[in-house]
């Protein structure tokens, strides 16, 4: 697993190289002050839950997050409908834990 905190290719922002059965998959999170907003870090070895929906991006394809989960701790980084979040300050309001195991149910 490898973490960049900005990416320079698109999607802009956050992404997360995860190593999956079957190979490699780029996962998008989004902004990355929305994870350490949250305390939401991410280290090589970590066991990440993934809840989202694959992409075209240009040539290749990527992994648009909605949910990650790292052990207990578990993050909206995208609504329903696969809008980005935002770290609150910004722009609206940051997701709380209780509304993403609200939307883990949802599935």
């Amino acid at each position: 697993m490898k973490f960049v905190e900005r990416s320079g290719a698109a999607p802009f922002g956050a992404h997360v190289i995860v190593q999956t059965a079957s190979g490699q998959v780029d996962v998008h999170l989004g902004d990355a002050r929305l994870l350490k907003q949250n305390n939401f870090a991410l280290a090589e070895g970590n066991n990440v839950r993934v809840v989202g929906v694959t992409s075209a991006i240009g040539d290749s394809k990527v992994f648009l997050a909605r949910l990650v989960q790292v052990g207990d701790n578990l993050i909206a980084v995208r609504s329903t409908t696969g809008i980005p979040y935002v770290p609150a300050g910004i722009r609206g309001k940051q997701i709380s834990q209780a509304a993403a195991r609200q939307q883990a149910g949802a599935r």
